[in-house]
């Protein structure tokens, strides 16, 4: 990558339309303070009597120039002032602008639009920001004002001390000479006062401005820098700069005076670009590995051997870049997206640590791996960093035993693959790693074994197993064995989920439940009555603290709102009143001043945790006190808190015995809240809300028929049960996902968010939702066929995911549709292969439409009218490429 003239002189930088007009905008804002001055104003920074009589000059700095010069576009934009602080002609912009007229000129129009938020960082040394630098959005444009500067550093910090400075000297302090070239606004000329940078652009080289000793002396930070530039545009660093980025002093400093967090961002901007593997090698080639990655107060407690980590860094670069086998499986199907790609960057990053010891207990506590630690207090790496290294060392000898052994179980894998929970493929690459770490030579080996493992979890369906939900949830299974929930339900909901992964077909949970019952873990041992008194001490803990915060810390901030004329204090519908149809919003139109408990931010999440830990005792007890405050935030005309009593009434729901909702008789209130909050929909409403509240709203319309109308322990117990359950679950289907689709079928994520709440309300439907079939498979057939699909592969997933629910739930009717859900998946993976290249989000869409296909195959073999064979025959016969979706 280099500029795009052969000389200096030549060299001409082309303004877009946007620039140009930043450029005019800038140079009128010159103009005008030239021609209106102001009194002398205080400034952190004294300013030079020389600079003050000088004209106002102003320059475009740094990276934008370089990458003009590279055909590069650029969004951020460093303005360099010559007598003023970038604070100081900020508001003198904003002046500018607020004048009548002048903002129209630029396309500003509107208050709010003119100069953007100004957000000034003081002159303030110790933390690194410095002469009033502002920091402004404008044109769509990231706009720096700031002066240009001069630096003086101290032994102990990377923070300058900082004066006016010339142009000369703002370049002189630059990390780079391809970073110190300025583009005069006034001139219109390439300004390169290091007299390097376009000559290091042309020959694609990075050195710094001044000698190396002291550019890096004075901030160690460049060190790392240089190398994100070098990885970056591909340059060679010139070997007197390379020769002090490893020198011993320059590694000290930078481990003295540079704050961890500062080290993430360039490490994270390393291996977020597009070479990470010459970033890599870089710190490897320059000895800077025990610089960056380890924690120099804890120096000694480890020394990780990183003589074989470039065979770690090498076999990823070859897994993501080539074309040939196995490398091509092993990259699609452990990373699937640019954050996955990432983070196998780092996870490459840190294998070194792998072999680390394990520290002892603290307190009789577990200290995380050391990697963990060492990513904590080396880089201040985030928790989702953190928390993956925890698991990638915990569950990796686990992972190579089931590689190592074949395992071929879809019980036993399926198992461990929820265990290892949804970064688990992560986990496998992690594992992946440490064996060539530690066995460079049999790296090929290690491929091949790992693809074999992978390939039979692929085979097997196991690739999401980690969000399978049970046949059958807690309160159903203890319902089912007229049991009291307990300590023995996690043991219980392990066997159903055993049983799941061997009948992957099956959908009644009789079976299952029966295995439970033969497991006999109802019986508690006599070891576990200690652990259970624990237990039950802290739910009356629990309990004691819910009353208090509902009696006394949130009632009073609820009290002034309106009350419901049809609900009694006690939280009851009113003998001898039928429940009126409420118009939106009408119990909330009062005073904002009375909404005291939405000023406190705090209540709502108070709100949710007391909801969020109730049971069905508590519930009973504080009825009268739950029922006020939910209804009040159920029917805010804020879409945002709606959504949020959406969410708090789920919760309750879910915690509510039946008979009590019977009894109160509430539930068609409730009902008649959550489908008016269900018709919030484009575009009297923006998509975005909508969203929020159709995921909030559909799940609470689930749990609230499940609570209103439990489902009977079989269908012919209680026919009259049986009926009023599944007119309530028809009419979710209809009002909650069929007719805000119907109304919005322009929005793809919205139609997503409703697709994607199907597949449960499909699993408590079961056979009965045989008489939505006529609609539900043309709905998703028509989705996965639609021409534009593939440009959106989220919405293709949720649809085939969909599908895949309509299958297992009205199977025995699906062979009189089978030719429109070929018509679905058939058309969707034609298109995918023909448009879906490079798109992320493709072969997850590709895999679960071989699942569909599995279960429809599995659907249709016992229908005496379907003969799959032929069926596929002719599909595969008018296009060969879907072969590998109907004969896998």
């Amino acid at each position: 990558m280099g500029p795009q003239f052969t000389t200096l002189e030549s060299a001409v930088i082309e303004l877009n339309e946007v620039e140009n007009i930043l450029r005019k905008l800038l140079s009128d804002v010159a103009d005008f303070i030239e021609k209106n001055p102001v009194p002398k104003e205080t400034s952190a920074v004294p300013l030079p009597d020389d600079l003050a009589k000088a004209p106002l000059e102003l320059r475009f700095t740094g990276g934008w120039v370089r990458d003009k010069l590279l055909g590069v576009p650029s969004h951020d934009i460093d303005v360099a002032i010559n007598k003023m602080t970038g604070y100081q002609f900020g508001l003198r912009m904003k002046d500018y602008l607020d004048s009548p007229g002048n903002a129209e000129k630029y396309g500003l129009g509107g208050v709010t639009k003119k100069a953007g938020s100004l957000t000034k960082i003081d002159a303030n040394p110790e933390k690194s920001k410095h002469l009033e630098t502002v920091t402004t959005k404008i044109l769509g444009l990231d706009l720096d004002l700031v002066n240009l500067r001069k630096e003086t550093y101290t032994d102990d910090s990377r923070n300058p001390q900082v004066e006016f400075g010339s142009p000369e000297e703002d370049a002189l302090r630059r990390d780079a000479c391809i970073n110190a070239m300025f583009y005069n606004i006034t001139t219109s000329k390439i300004e390169d006062f290091t007299g390097r940078g376009f000559y290091d652009l042309q020959n694609h080289i990075i050195r710094t401005p001044l000698d190396p000793y002291t550019t890096f002396k004075d901030d160690p930070l460049r060190v790392l820098r240089l190398i994100r530039f070098a990885s970056r545009l591909g340059y060679e660093i010139e070997g007197n700069t390379r020769k002090f980025m490893a020198n011993e002093e320059i590694s000290e400093a930078l481990k003295m005076k540079i704050t961890k967090e500062r080290v993430f961002i360039e490490v994270e901007k390393m291996l977020k670009g597009p070479d990470p593997r010459t970033a890599l090698q870089l710190i490897d080639g320059l000895n800077l590995y025990h610089t960056v990655f380890v924690d120099p107060d804890d120096a000694e407690i480890y020394n990780p051997d990183t003589k074989n980590w470039s065979s770690v860094y090498e076999a990823l670069q070859k897994m993501i870049h080539s074309e040939e086998e196995p490398h091509q499986f092993l990259y699609s199907t452990l990373i699937q997206s640019q954050e996955e790609k990432f983070l196998s960057w780092m996870l490459t990053a840190m294998i070194p640590w792998a072999d680390a010891p394990e520290l002892p207990s603290k307190k009789g506590k577990a200290q995380p791996p050391m990697v963990t630690i060492v990513a904590i207090a080396a880089l201040k790496a985030p928790s989702k960093i953190t928390d993956l290294l925890t698991a990638c060392v915990r569950n990796m000898k686990e992972i190579r035993e089931m590689k190592d052994k074949g395992e071929q179980s879809r019980e036993v894998l399926g198992m461990a693959i929820r265990r290892w929970g949804a970064l688990w493929r992560q986990q496998v690459m992690f594992a992946l790693l440490y064996e060539i770490f530690t066995s460079p030579s049999a790296e090929e080996n290690t491929l091949k074994s790992y693809t074999t493992f992978l390939k039979t979890i692929e085979t097997q369906n196991l690739m999401t197993v980690y969000d399978l939900k049970p046949l059958i949830d807690g309160t159903k299974l203890a319902a089912a064995l007229s049991a009291k929930p307990g300590p023995w339900m996690k043991g219980a909901l392990d066997i159903v989920m055993s049983w799941q992964l061997r009948n992957p077909t099956i959908t009644d949970p009789a079976a299952a439940v029966e295995e439970v019952r033969l497991a006999d873990l109802l019986a508690q041992p006599a070891s576990k009555k200690q652990k259970q008194a624990q237990k039950q001490k802290k739910g009356e803990l629990t309990s004691l603290l819910i009353t208090h915060f509902l009696r006394l810390t949130l009632r009073p901030l609820f009290a002034q709102a309106p009350k419901n004329d049809h609900v009694t204090a006690q939280g009851r519908k009113k003998i001898g009143e039928v429940l009126p149809k409420r118009f939106r919003g009408e119990s909330i139109l009062f005073d904002e001043e009375r909404k005291v408990w939405i000023k406190e931010a705090w209540s709502l999440e108070l709100l949710r945790w007391v909801c969020g830990s109730l049971d069905g005792e508590i519930v009973e007890r504080e009825w009268g006190f739950l029922i006020p405050p939910i209804l009040t935030v159920v029917d805010d005309t804020d879409v945002k808190v709606r959504a949020k009593g959406a969410e708090l009434l789920r919760l309750l729901l879910g915690a509510t015995p039946p008979l009590l909702l019977k009894r109160t008789g509430l539930a068609p209130l409730f009902e008649e809240s959550l489908y008016i909050s269900a018709t919030y929909l484009p575009t009297l409403t923006a998509e975005e809300d909508s969203i929020t509240i159709l995921n909030a709203t559909v799940p609470a319309l689930l749990t609230l028929a499940n609570t209103a109308h439990p489902a009977p322990t079989t269908p012919s117990s209680d026919p009259t049960a049986h009926e009023s359950r599944t007119k309530a679950l028809d009419k979710i289907l209809r009002k909650g996902i069929l007719f805000p689709h119907t109304h919005s079928t322009e929005y793809i994520h919205i139609t997503q968010t409703l697709l994607s709440n199907l597949p449960p309300l499909l699993s408590e439907m079961g056979i009965d939702s045989v008489k939505h079939l006529q609609v539900l498979i043309p709905l998703l057939s028509n989705i996965l066929a639609d021409p534009l699909g593939p440009a959106y592969p989220p919405l293709l997933l949720t649809a085939a995911k969909g599908m895949e629910s309509v299958i297992l739930n009205g199977w025995p009717r699906i062979g009189r549709w089978r030719a429109e859900i070929y018509r679905g998946i058939c058309i969707c993976w034609i298109r995918l292969a023909e448009d879906g290249g490079g798109i992320e989000g493709v072969e997850d869409v590709e895999m679960q439409l071989r699942v569909v296909a599995s279960v429809l195959r599995e659907a249709v073999e016992g229908d005496v009218d379907v003969n799959w064979t032929e069926d596929v025959q002719v599909l595969v016969g008018a296009d060969e490429r879907l072969q590998d979706l109907l004969k896998a």
